[in-house]
Formats: C-alpha cells, structure tokens, sequence
C-alpha cells in the first residue's frame, strides 16, 4: 500500500495503529525532526498520548547538527513526558542515516511498520510537500532502527555537546543553504522549520519569470523614490494568507 501527503499520511502512519491494535510504543527513525512535530503529533494522540511511547532518533544530525532551539525543546518535551518521549541524535562520530523508519509496537513487539521519504516535519505531515511512504515488515524496520541505537545519544545526556553539533540558528542557516553542486538545489525552506519559524516564499520574478521593471530590491534607486526603500510585490495567495498585516497596520518583528 503506497500513502500520499496529506491526511491519509498523517492518520494511516501516527493516528491509526494505536487506534486499531492498541499499539503502546513507536520508534522514529528521521534523517530530520522537529519538536513543533512532536509535540503536535502528541497533541493529535489525545488521551493516548498517556500510554504512548514516542523513542526518536534523528539520523542527519552527525552531518548537519542540531539547531540549538529544536535542542532546547527537544530535551523540554522530555522532562514534560516523563519517560513518554525519548529524542536521540546520531553522533558525529558515526556516518548521518537519512532513512526514515515508523514502527509501532504493542507489548514490545513491532505490530506494524512504514517506510519513505516522510521526515518527521511539519513540512512532511501537513501537506505542504508531496511525499511518498509505504507499509513494510515491522521485524525488519525494528532492527534496521536498532542498528543506530547504539550511534546515537540521547539529547539530554550530559554529553552530547560533546558528541553532536549544537548549532545556532543562522549557522545552520549558512551551512544548508548552500547550493547543492550536483543538483543545484537548495534547502532554504527546511531552515525555516527547523528553528521553528513560520514562513512564505516570496519570488522576486514576474509570473513570467522576468525580473519586474516596477519593482524589486532596488526600485528605490531610482529619482522619484526614497533611497532607503525598496518594493517587493506580493503574490495574491500570499497576501490573503493572513501571515503579513493588513495595511496600515504596523509591523512590530525584526526581518532579516
């Protein structure tokens, strides 16, 4: 059975075995994860996120680091879940697993399992990109997960500054948005999700693809305007998605 972005992922991976088999415990496997994710996913559990253990690890860490924020509330989700939530990370001594593996278990034994391209993300689960995960056999993906447990190292162990890159954001900022050689992409939209900002993308471009002869970054420069301005056109759906104010309403946030 192949599952598609959206509810259906949501519900048929996180929502639906502790529902129908009474499952007690999942294992995470991510190459990335948030603790936005997290503690959504716990909120969407319920009551069952009573009886629910949630043991994580996060398999790009030993490339990539963690963002010092996601770290903070990574190791607060633990103290809140008292033995409910569990969040590792790969260390760097080890090569980063950008496999992504959830398998559920009931008393101990792995009932069922999936396996994709889904991170443990907002990103991934809310349907803001596509994806594509599959169910596959729960013994396998078990052992496959315990292969890192011992690469990894929980995040609020007493040494894993020592062990893993804590980073600031703007480090991880500068780090990932560097443009893939081979590819030529780049990861400017994880960033922002990782350090658990909201945000919209803006295109400097005419639907056209055309730089536009009204506006753009350095419209200000030009005799009839202030210099110290510049104008970026807004796309209709962004506009309206309530994310900026409505005009005339000040904007008290500092935007870099």
């Amino acid at each position: 059975m192949l599952i598609t972005t959206g509810n259906d992922l949501r519900n048929i991976i996180l929502l639906d075995p502790p529902k129908e088999t009474d499952c007690d415990e999942i294992r995470i496997l991510s190459g990335y994860a948030t603790a936005s994710m997290a503690s959504g996913f716990i909120e969407l559990l319920g009551e069952r996120a009573d009886t629910v253990t949630i043991k994580m690890i996060v398999g790009m860490a030993s490339a990539d680091g963690i963002v010092d924020i996601q770290h903070k509330n990574f190791k607060k989700l633990m103290e809140e879940r008292k033995g409910r939530f569990e969040c590792s990370y790969i260390m760097i001594s080890y090569a980063p697993c950008h496999a992504k593996a959830y398998i559920w278990l009931k008393n101990g034994v792995p009932v069922k399992a999936f396996t994709g391209s889904a991170n443990f993300t907002q990103n991934a689960f809310y349907g803001r990109q596509h994806e594509l995960m599959g169910e596959c056999d729960p013994q396998s993906a078990l052992s496959y997960f315990d292969l890192f447990s011992s690469k990894a190292i929980c995040c609020t162990h007493s040494e894993v500054e020592d062990t893993v890159k804590i980073v600031s954001g703007e480090q991880y900022r500068f780090k990932n948005a560097k443009t893939d050689e081979i590819s030529g992409e780049t990861d400017e939209i994880t960033f922002f999700e990782d350090i658990g900002l909201p945000f919209k993308t803006l295109s400097l471009l005419t639907t056209r693809g055309a730089m536009g002869t009204t506006s753009g970054l350095d419209w200000g420069q030009r005799d009839s305007r202030d210099r110290d301005q510049a104008y970026i056109p807004m796309q209709r759906s962004v506009a309206k998605s309530g994310f900026f104010p409505k005009k005339g309403i000040a904007l008290h946030r500092h935007y870099r």
